[in-house]
């Protein structure tokens, strides 16, 4: 599951909140929802947090095609993950 590129707001950044993180991805829209998805960008120092949204951008069966949409934040035993809004 590579994750490309991952970019986030500063928190509280012009008052806003939710902060918002940009994730690109080669993974599809059923790869990224994976429980634990994103721990391996905790583990290498970015902060979350479970009032984060993520605007991810994917691809779907074609390397051609490229959706993006966002997502829930959420940290549930142990494990952080994405859910669709």
């Amino acid at each position: 599951m590579p994750i490309l590129s991952v970019k986030t707001d500063a928190v509280g950044e012009a008052g806003v909140v939710p902060r918002l993180i940009l994730i690109e991805t080669d993974d599809t829209t059923t790869e990224v929802v994976v429980t634990g998805y994103l721990n391996k960008i905790v583990a290498q120092g970015i902060a979350l947090s479970p009032t984060d949204m993520a605007l991810v951008s994917t691809k779907n069966l074609s390397p051609t095609v490229i959706k993006s949409s966002f997502y829930n934040v959420v940290f549930a035993s142990g494990d952080w993950s994405l859910v669709a809004i």
